[in-house]
């Protein structure tokens, strides 16, 4: 009942206007300090319950996945004894399905796994001179190996082969072509911003949630060997 006085629409008749914003003829029950004060927290606690996942570093973006059953991974609150409360990243399929479906994975400390995942950003970023040269390597490689496909393909077309055959390699070397191409675009350097959840959406392609370590799949590579994929343990004094 409350709530309903509390509607906009009424605010403004309360405060002397109609619903077009027009100055009505009767006498306002509110001045506009109040109402401006009673928006404002309107608004707020909308913005609350609109996006309560945006105060979650890795929950509601995409980028945590069960490393067990490849499902979403996402944050759960365990209340303890004491009114304690406790964040947690735990499978979905788990926590709808139980073990039936994920039976290995286990809900791990959401502090413990922000932690590792923004400071290991922050190493590679300082890394960042070396990461550029390692871009710079990939890209000759995968125009390479783009080059490579291109220059098979025109063997197979300059041979006589059978219709059904010559489509099957074609499609099969324009998919790896397209493969290739979209690996090189999708290539970023690495790069920091005031918000965490955007500095891990601008780095990070996936992170796979494991009871005792984390993968993290960068955008980037992060080593000589051009690899993307970095794992990492939990400290043994941690627990998950």
């Amino acid at each position: 009942m409350i709530l309903g006085f509390l509607f906009p629409p009424r605010l403004k008749f309360y405060l002397g206007y109609d619903k077009e914003g027009n100055k009505g003829d009767w006498e306002a029950l509110l001045d506009k300090d109040t109402y401006d004060k009673i928006m404002k927290h309107q608004n707020i606690t909308e913005k609350k319950e609109r996006n309560p996942r945006s105060q979650y570093l890795l929950s509601g973006i995409g980028i945590l996945k069960c490393g067990y059953c490849e499902g979403a991974a996402k944050a759960v609150l365990v209340t303890k004894p004491k009114n304690k409360r406790v964040l947690y990243y735990l499978c979905t399929n788990k926590q709808i399905s139980g073990n039936s479906v994920c039976p290995e994975s286990k809900a791990v400390s959401m502090p413990l796994i922000d932690k590792l995942v923004l400071t290991d950003i922050k190493v590679q970023y300082s890394k960042k001179t070396e990461i550029l040269k390692l871009i710079s390597k990939e890209k000759i490689l995968i125009e390479k190996e783009i080059e490579a496909q291109k220059a098979s393909l025109k063997k197979v077309l300059d041979k006589s082969t059978e219709y059904e055959q010559l489509t099957e390699l074609l499609l099969g070397f324009k998919q790896r072509i397209d493969e290739l191409k979209s690996t090189y675009n999708k290539i970023v350097e690495p790069s920091l911003s005031k918000n965490n959840r955007k500095t891990v959406m601008n780095n990070v392609e996936e992170i796979k949630l494991y009871n005792d370590r984390i993968e993290i799949k960068y955008l980037f590579p992060i080593n000589n060997s051009l690899s993307h994929v970095k794992q990492i343990d939990f400290p043994k004094n941690e627990t998950a």
